[in-house]
């Protein structure tokens, strides 16, 4: 067995001129589509990443460390907690912060 200890990947040339054309609203309907994979229980963050998209927010052409990015701007406002490597999504778990998860 293999253990992979590698970081996830940056977004290269064509995927960052990409999300610097992601609209507010697009980035909104991101953010709201990994809200909505977390819980009140730990997930992975890849999870929360593949549900946001496969689901209706799905940006095509944007890569999923870009959700992953995005999750992390939600750990920074306070609106997700984390556990683990937030550069290795496989590795990280993500759920609802403290107030959320009390609503």
């Amino acid at each position: 067995m293999t253990i992979d200890s590698d970081e996830d990947r940056l977004p290269d040339a064509q995927e960052l001129e990409l999300i610097a054309a992601l609209s507010e609203a697009r980035i909104r309907a991101i953010d709201a589509a990994l809200l909505a994979a977390a819980s009140a229980d730990w997930r992975k963050l890849a999870f929360l990443v593949a549900h946001a998209m496969t689901g209706p927010a799905r940006a095509r052409g944007i890569p999923d460390v870009y959700y992953a990015e995005r999750v992390r701007q939600l750990i920074a406002k306070g609106v997700l907690e984390a556990r683990g490597n937030l550069s290795r999504m496989r590795y990280c778990e993500v759920w609802l912060s403290e107030q959320l998860r009390s609503d």
